[in-house]
């Protein structure tokens, strides 16, 4: 069995240029009460010891009280992003960096083995760093990543060279797999330094674009105010690392990532820095949410579910993006270029390429610079009403049922990977934990630990005996027609919405390609009703 966490937020951005972020956010961002000082860029210098050039690594930062800004383009970083991506290891824009592989760096099977190995290392560990003085939310909360794939990820980021790389590695896996893995960047750095060579000089153009518009006072004020709302705890000399990502030209959205303090920024070639700026200060909105009080978080979850709103946990699990987007594809492009923002705000998932956090976002748009403008924060007593009355303007029929997935907790058969990837890319779930193993405890205890989530649980018709022990979860009634509809060999899922707890889905279908095609169907369901869909 193998047990995965995945509590990063997957947000596809823009509708212009579609942003697919894995937010593990950071505690890197601005003061939250002082006013920003007025600073000056500054080069930072950085040595680079892979392949003997410091020019593998181009940074500039700017300064401000108790934060630094550092935008880089890093060799070594965006040969690790493109080898997490086409591994699978990470959701980003795939497509493009496989055409870009496939015509003009000749990738073959032995390459797509490779790549094989990549994801195998990566996915071979995992567990959580927890925290005994914490109470267990109910919900999850906006806090930096403590997972060991995640630690496994930031290691790599953080190395200057290859063999940096495998120092920081060994502190998390076994010493063949650390082997093992700068075999596989030795492999592929060759060719792709004939990409990096290609890019180096638009991408160092980018940083300048961006230290000029971290540097105006406008923005700057913008958020001081933002930072006022989140009120995050900051520690001394944080840093947030925006890594900018070369990316192929291709007819495919734009993906990135942010993880811990390194926001990854993927860059297409010759784009205008003010049409991202809106991007990377959306990830620092995640920064200063997941910087909050712990006890601040816990008790907004809370008055989510004491609202007995139907919704109340979709509406929490959207809640990170809605505000992001809202103040930075919305406040902030506003400032950077108007027209673009008034374009885009105009336009279905024009903020947002996702329909529920473009919708919400357009709604509480004007509510959040009302808070912004009255110093109002989102710990008010009042922010969870007024909130939860918007998903009502913006949704007057409700959320549909994919939309209950959110966040989510899944188990499922290890035939049916697959179809679980495909549900979790539906579901647009901004935080995942799942399960390969369908008829073990410690599958069961990982929902038995989350009552309160969206949960799905993907069977094969084959294996529908692998429910008898979830009985802790699925109440004999609920097992009874289960069984009985697939009675009839149909691919269905059967929608239960549990008594003080979240909704539960049962899909059960004989195959995979079965299985994606009832979530297909699924997917496109307008209201959330109790029972059977074929």
């Amino acid at each position: 069995m193998h047990v995965s966490a995945n509590l990063e937020c997957r947000d596809p951005v823009r509708a212009r240029s579609p942003l697919l972020l894995l937010c593990a956010v950071s505690l890197a961002c601005a003061a939250a009460t002082a006013p920003c000082p007025r600073v000056e860029p500054k080069e930072v210098a950085h040595a680079v010891p892979d392949a003997g050039s410091s020019e593998d690594t181009v940074e500039r930062a700017v300064s401000a009280d108790r934060v630094t800004y550092v935008f880089r383009a890093s060799r070594l970083a965006n040969l690790l992003y493109q080898l997490d991506c086409m591994s699978g290891v990470t959701r980003c824009s795939r497509p493009a960096f496989e055409a870009m592989w496939t015509q003009a760096l000749a990738l073959d099977q032995a390459d797509k083995d490779t790549l094989a190995t990549w994801r195998a290392i990566h996915f071979r560990y995992y567990g959580k760093i927890e925290r005994g003085d914490e109470t267990k939310p109910p919900l999850p909360l906006p806090q930096r990543h403590r997972t060991v794939q995640s630690a496994m990820r930031v290691a790599g980021y953080g190395a200057h060279d290859v063999d940096e790389l495998g120092t920081r590695l060994a502190l998390f896996v076994d010493a063949p797999d650390v082997d093992a893995s700068r075999a596989v960047l030795l492999r592929f750095m060759p060719r792709f330094d004939r990409f990096w060579a290609s890019r180096k000089a638009d991408l160092t153009a980018a940083i300048d674009g961006y230290v000029k518009l971290a540097s105006r006072d406008d923005l700057r004020t913008i958020a001081d105010r933002v930072a006022g709302f989140y009120q995050p705890e900051l520690p001394k000399g944080a840093a947030q690392i925006f890594e900018l990502i070369a990316r192929p030209k291709h007819d495919s959205p734009d993906m990135g990532e942010q993880l811990d303090a390194y926001a990854l920024i993927e860059v297409q070639p010759d784009e205008p820095p003010e049409h991202r700026y809106d991007v990377i200060m959306h990830e620092l909105f995640h920064a200063w949410f997941a910087a909050a009080a712990y006890d601040r978080k816990l008790a907004l979850a809370n008055r989510f579910l004491a609202s007995g709103d139907a919704s109340a946990v979709p509406a929490w699990g959207l809640l990170d993006e809605v505000l992001a987007t809202a103040f930075g594809n919305g406040v902030i492009d506003r400032a950077v270029d108007r027209e673009d923002f008034d374009k885009r705000s105009g336009r279905k998932n024009g903020l947002y390429n996702d329909p529920y956090i473009d919708g919400m976002a357009k709604v509480m748009l004007p509510k959040l610079e009302a808070r912004l403008a009255a110093k109002r924060t989102l710990w008010d007593d009042d922010f969870v009403p007024e909130y939860l009355h918007a998903m009502g303007e913006a949704f007057p029929r409700g959320l549909p049922p994919v939309a209950f997935l959110q966040p989510l907790v899944c188990a499922y058969d290890a035939s049916m990977r697959a179809a679980y990837d495909h549900l979790t890319e539906l579901s647009r779930s901004h935080q995942t934990v799942s399960s390969d193993g369908l008829d073990d405890a410690e599958t069961r205890a990982l929902f038995a630990d989350r009552p309160m989530w969206g949960s799905a649980v993907l069977v094969p018709l084959a294996k529908l005996g692998s429910l008898d022990g979830w009985t802790a979860v699925l109440d004999q009634a609920t097992l009874a027609a289960i069984r009985t509809q697939a009675a009839k060999k149909k691919p269905f899922v059967f929608t239960h919405r549990r008594k003080n707890a979240g909704v539960l889905f049962v899909f059960v279908a004989p195959d995979d390609a079965s299985m994606q095609a009832i979530e297909d169907r699924f997917a496109k369901l307008e209201d959330l009703r109790e029972g059977i869909v074929e």
